[in-house]
């Protein structure tokens, strides 16, 4: 147990000892280390797994802070420890072969004068703390186990049931400066592994971080309103973000940003959520470089996730020679989280939390094996502005969403499904005349669809609110989509594909139209569909030869509006049978694009345009392509 009698607190022997054996030295352990000590012999502290430690390391670190600073080290050997306080001018040196341990005895968390007897209280002391300290490192080559499992189970088990507990972190280091923490192991934390808060002049380097994937909130390095934090040359593996930086506090000391100067190079990620700003931005962060590093198997790459209630100032913010390996996002910035909402989401008033990213660059970005590229998504309040993609190249299964932003590319290549740079694909349905309510078409069916249903303002041939017999024409009912190239460019077709079916009566057709007037006035037939198949949609594409009376190219300035035209031989007046179209595509090959180009998709709520491997919605701006 921790909590010893004063006398074995201070017993004299072993006080003695210590006081004789402990090697202390005035000079600044971070930049010149003194004489090692074996302190298993010196201190008294037992190496096998099951003594607990905790006094006499306190009492190892508290002389030797005292005495002007030193090296309080640990050799082969399991140390089994409870909370500790490292001091100004300590150096914890764990070598190679050994393991601070902390306690599975969850009261020796608690806060002095707590009631052990009661439930886990609200906040837990983290295994190693400082408080208002400097020149403070830990290294040596070994490891730091927080014996985490117990905690996770009852973190899993509290959730489950619509509770919370409180989980001791791992190493937290409060109010201080001149930190390092070198050439360690950090495992199984119970919450975060570092956490910094309100510190200057860190460097975390040479440290492996290893938790299970499904730990829950093992965050790697978490500064949060910290300054000059240099994180390099560490392989991260872990359940939750690989690195966080937070800033949810105004910090006087530096009135231009809670969190600034941050480095974050030359790492390996793996497990994680990759290397994320927020959710807590209110104090602001400004300068933050992100170079170098490696991702592999993290859900995400770079993120940015605030909300208006913690939102703040973000800008200059630099990823650069960066590669990932199936990232699920390589981009994820969002000023919604953890959820982001429908395009029809209103705007607010601006305050003093509302989130404002600027001048954040993404260069030299390569990107693998993604299932999208990513998303950037501000507020219709608040757009993001000057987000810069330079010398990109991203391969995934669907493009980067923007809404609310402005991105400005160069020579950025987004590669979807296989298809290269230049290549469009634009989606934006309009509903004429027809009934736009959703409706999925059979049990079994997930996708959701456009029905529609005969117009019952208009009379068909076979009788009022009737479904066309023929293949004629008729200008009330219709499903129009439309699209265009941006500003400079020409666009040439060369596939069209869609979910199509119906409901509740078969042989139904349709005829598919083309123009490049809005009234139709010069419509040509593209093709036709016979007999969709009954309760059910399929994907019909068409290609090449189905395409061959569309125009070959579409000129700047102009726009291609396809029309689908329902009709049923012998025309029927029940309303209760649909035709189902969804997902229309348009893809086709760009030409002589201008590099200072600028396209501005006037989208209406709801409506979607994917160019270049980038899917535009409402409030997007893109240039530079």
């Amino acid at each position: 147990m921790i909590r010893k009698s004063k006398q074995n607190i201070f017993n004299p022997i072993l006080l003695l000892t210590a006081l004789v054996l402990i090697y202390s030295c005035k000079k600044n352990p971070v930049n010149n280390l003194q004489k090692q000590v074996n302190q298993k012999q010196a201190n008294g502290f037992f190496g096998d797994g099951k003594t607990d430690n905790t006094q006499f390391i306190q009492a190892a670190i508290d002389s030797t802070s005292k005495a002007g600073g030193g090296m309080v080290e640990f050799v082969n050997g399991t140390y089994l420890t409870g909370p500790i306080n490292l001091k100004s001018n300590v150096t914890l040196e764990i070598k190679s072969g050994a393991t601070l341990l902390g306690t599975k005895d969850k009261k020796a968390y608690y806060p002095a004068g707590t009631d052990t007897t009661g439930p886990i209280p609200s906040s837990l002391q983290p295994l190693i703390t400082s408080d208002h300290a400097r020149n403070i490192r830990i290294s040596g080559g070994g490891t730091i186990d927080g014996n985490g499992k117990e905690w996770w189970t009852l973190y899993n088990n509290a959730k489950a049931n619509g509770e919370s507990i409180a989980r001791p972190r791992l190493i937290k280091l409060n109010h201080s400066t001149n930190i390092v923490i070198d050439s360690v192991r950090l495992q199984n934390s119970a919450q975060f592994n570092v956490s910094l808060e309100w510190c200057w002049h860190v460097k975390v380097e040479h440290v492996t971080i290893k938790n299970p994937a499904n730990s829950p909130n093992t965050d790697g390095v978490d500064p949060a309103t910290c300054h000059f934090v240099t994180i390099q040359y560490n392989t991260i593996d872990t359940g939750d973000d690989n690195v966080a930086v937070k800033s949810g506090r105004y910090d006087s000391s530096d009135p231009n940003a809670g969190t600034s100067n941050i480095y974050v190079k030359n790492n390996m990620f793996f497990h994680g959520h990759g290397v994320s700003i927020g959710s807590e931005t209110n104090g602001g962060v400004d300068s933050m470089y992100v170079e170098n590093n490696t991702f592999n198997g993290t859900t995400n790459g770079f993120r940015i996730k605030t909300n208006r209630s913690k939102g703040g100032n973000i800008r200059d913010i630099i990823y650069k020679n960066n590669t990932m390996t199936n990232v699920e996002n390589p981009i994820l910035f969002t000023t919604y989280y953890p959820h982001i909402p429908s395009q029809s989401d209103p705007a607010q008033p601006i305050t003093s939390t509302t989130p404002y990213f600027h001048d954040i660059s993404i260069i030299n970005l390569t990107s693998t094996g993604s299932p999208t590229a990513g998303v950037i998504v501000g507020l219709p309040e608040k757009h993001m502005k000057n987000i810069i993609l330079k010398n990109n190249n991203i391969s995934a299964t669907s493009g980067l969403m923007i809404r609310n932003a402005t991105v400005d590319t160069s020579h950025t290549v987004i590669k979807v499904d296989g298809n290269g740079y230049g290549h469009i694909t634009a989606k934006s349905e309009t509903i004429s005349g027809l009934d736009p309510a959703y409706e999925v078409p059979a049990s079994g069916t997930s996708r959701k669809v456009q029905k529609v249903k005969p117009d019952a303002s208009t009379s068909g041939s076979s009788g009022t609110h009737s479904w066309p017999d023929d293949k004629g024409i008729n200008t009330s009912r219709y499903v129009e989509f439309s699209l265009g190239p941006q500003s400079g460019y020409n666009l040439t077709v060369d596939t069209l594909s869609m979910l199509i079916g119906n409901k509740g009566i078969k042989g139904m057709n349709a005829s598919i139209y083309y123009s490049t007037d809005s009234n139709f006035s010069n419509s040509q037939k593209l093709t036709e569909i016979d007999s969709l198949v009954d309760n059910a949609v399929t994907k019909k594409i068409f290609t090449g030869y189905s395409l061959k009376n569309i125009s070959n190219t579409v000129n700047d300035g102009q726009m291609l509006y396809i029309r689908i035209y329902p009709w049923l031989p012998g025309g029927t007046t029940s309303t209760t049978k649909y035709m189902y179209v969804g997902n229309v595509t348009v893809s086709g090959v760009t030409q002589s694009p201008r590099t200072s180009a600028l396209a501005v998709w006037p989208l209406a709520t709801g409506q979607t345009a994917t160019f270049s491997g980038y899917v535009l919605q409402k409030g997007a701006s893109l240039k530079g392509l």
